[in-house]
Protein backbone atom coordinates (compact mmCIF):
# COMPACT_ATOMS: atom_id res chain seq x y z
CA UNK A 1 0.00 0.00 0.00
CA UNK A 2 2.69 2.51 1.10
CA UNK A 3 4.88 1.24 -2.11
CA UNK A 4 2.21 1.72 -4.60
CA UNK A 5 1.56 5.53 -3.07
CA UNK A 6 -2.30 4.90 -2.55
CA UNK A 7 -3.64 8.03 -1.13
CA UNK A 8 -7.44 6.20 -0.01
CA UNK A 9 -8.36 3.07 0.68
CA UNK A 10 -11.27 1.40 1.11
CA UNK A 11 -11.29 -2.17 2.76
CA UNK A 12 -14.65 -4.17 2.58
CA UNK A 13 -16.00 -6.48 4.67
CA UNK A 14 -18.91 -8.13 5.25
CA UNK A 15 -18.88 -8.48 9.19
CA UNK A 16 -18.12 -5.68 11.64
CA UNK A 17 -15.27 -7.68 13.75
CA UNK A 18 -13.64 -7.87 10.53
CA UNK A 19 -13.19 -4.09 9.69
CA UNK A 20 -12.29 -3.73 13.16
CA UNK A 21 -9.35 -6.18 13.15
CA UNK A 22 -8.02 -4.73 9.79
CA UNK A 23 -8.43 -1.38 10.68
CA UNK A 24 -6.06 -2.18 14.01
CA UNK A 25 -3.81 -4.11 11.98
CA UNK A 26 -3.50 -1.18 9.10
CA UNK A 27 -2.63 1.22 11.97
CA UNK A 28 0.11 -0.76 13.63
CA UNK A 29 1.76 -1.02 10.33
CA UNK A 30 0.97 2.72 8.97
CA UNK A 31 1.68 4.39 12.60
CA UNK A 32 -0.46 7.95 12.22
CA UNK A 33 1.07 8.46 8.61
CA UNK A 34 -2.50 8.24 7.48
CA UNK A 35 -6.34 8.37 9.09
CA UNK A 36 -8.46 5.43 9.49
CA UNK A 37 -11.81 5.29 9.75
CA UNK A 38 -14.84 2.81 10.51
CA UNK A 39 -18.07 3.05 8.35
CA UNK A 40 -21.11 0.35 9.35
CA UNK A 41 -22.07 -0.41 13.04
CA UNK A 42 -22.82 2.71 13.99
CA UNK A 43 -19.26 4.89 12.91
CA UNK A 44 -19.60 7.20 9.74
CA UNK A 45 -16.08 8.36 9.60
CA UNK A 46 -16.49 8.97 5.52
CA UNK A 47 -13.61 11.03 5.28
CA UNK A 48 -10.60 9.33 6.28
CA UNK A 49 -7.88 8.28 3.88
CA UNK A 50 -8.38 4.54 4.54
CA UNK A 51 -11.78 3.46 5.21
CA UNK A 52 -12.61 0.09 6.87
CA UNK A 53 -16.54 -0.80 5.73
CA UNK A 54 -18.58 -3.34 5.73
CA UNK A 55 -21.00 -4.39 2.56
CA UNK A 56 -24.50 -4.24 4.22
CA UNK A 57 -23.82 -0.83 5.56
CA UNK A 58 -21.98 0.05 2.11
CA UNK A 59 -24.38 -0.74 0.12
CA UNK A 60 -27.39 1.49 1.36
CA UNK A 61 -27.77 4.83 -0.84
CA UNK A 62 -27.15 6.98 2.06
CA UNK A 63 -23.67 5.89 2.72
CA UNK A 64 -22.56 4.63 -1.01
CA UNK A 65 -23.53 8.26 -2.27
CA UNK A 66 -21.05 9.69 0.42
CA UNK A 67 -18.44 9.30 -1.67
CA UNK A 68 -17.69 9.99 -5.64
CA UNK A 69 -16.81 6.95 -8.28
CA UNK A 70 -13.51 7.37 -7.71
CA UNK A 71 -12.65 8.41 -4.47
CA UNK A 72 -10.47 5.26 -3.69
CA UNK A 73 -6.91 4.53 -5.05
CA UNK A 74 -7.72 1.03 -4.15
CA UNK A 75 -10.41 -1.27 -2.69
CA UNK A 76 -9.57 -4.42 -0.85
CA UNK A 77 -12.31 -7.08 -0.94
CA UNK A 78 -11.70 -9.60 2.40
CA UNK A 79 -12.76 -12.86 1.63
CA UNK A 80 -13.36 -12.01 -1.92
CA UNK A 81 -15.42 -15.08 -2.70
CA UNK A 82 -18.50 -13.56 -1.63
CA UNK A 83 -17.97 -10.34 -4.05
CA UNK A 84 -20.29 -12.28 -6.45
CA UNK A 85 -23.42 -11.64 -4.28
CA UNK A 86 -25.58 -8.60 -5.01
CA UNK A 87 -24.58 -6.72 -2.09
CA UNK A 88 -20.87 -6.36 -3.64
CA UNK A 89 -21.68 -5.89 -6.83
CA UNK A 90 -23.38 -2.78 -6.06
CA UNK A 91 -20.54 -1.20 -4.17
CA UNK A 92 -18.08 -2.42 -6.59
CA UNK A 93 -20.16 -1.28 -9.87
CA UNK A 94 -20.16 2.39 -8.24
CA UNK A 95 -16.77 2.29 -7.07
CA UNK A 96 -14.00 3.15 -9.81
CA UNK A 97 -10.75 3.19 -8.27
CA UNK A 98 -8.19 5.55 -10.10
CA UNK A 99 -5.46 2.49 -10.51
CA UNK A 100 -8.23 0.03 -11.09
CA UNK A 101 -6.99 -2.63 -8.90
CA UNK A 102 -9.40 -4.84 -7.44
CA UNK A 103 -7.66 -6.98 -4.95
CA UNK A 104 -9.51 -9.63 -2.87
CA UNK A 105 -7.61 -11.95 -0.49
CA UNK A 106 -8.51 -13.98 3.04
CA UNK A 107 -6.37 -12.20 5.43
CA UNK A 108 -5.04 -14.32 8.68
CA UNK A 109 -5.55 -11.68 11.27
CA UNK A 110 -4.33 -13.71 13.96
CA UNK A 111 -1.02 -14.68 12.20
CA UNK A 112 -0.31 -11.27 11.84
CA UNK A 113 -0.98 -10.37 15.11
CA UNK A 114 1.50 -12.88 16.48
CA UNK A 115 4.29 -12.55 13.96
CA UNK A 116 4.31 -9.10 12.45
Amino acid sequence: MRELGFKRVLFLVHRVTLAKQAKKSFEKVFDRKVTMGLVGAGFYEYEKDYVFATVETLNRDTHLFQYQPDAFDCIILDEAHHSSNNIYTKVIKRCKPSYELWQGFIFDYVWYETNW
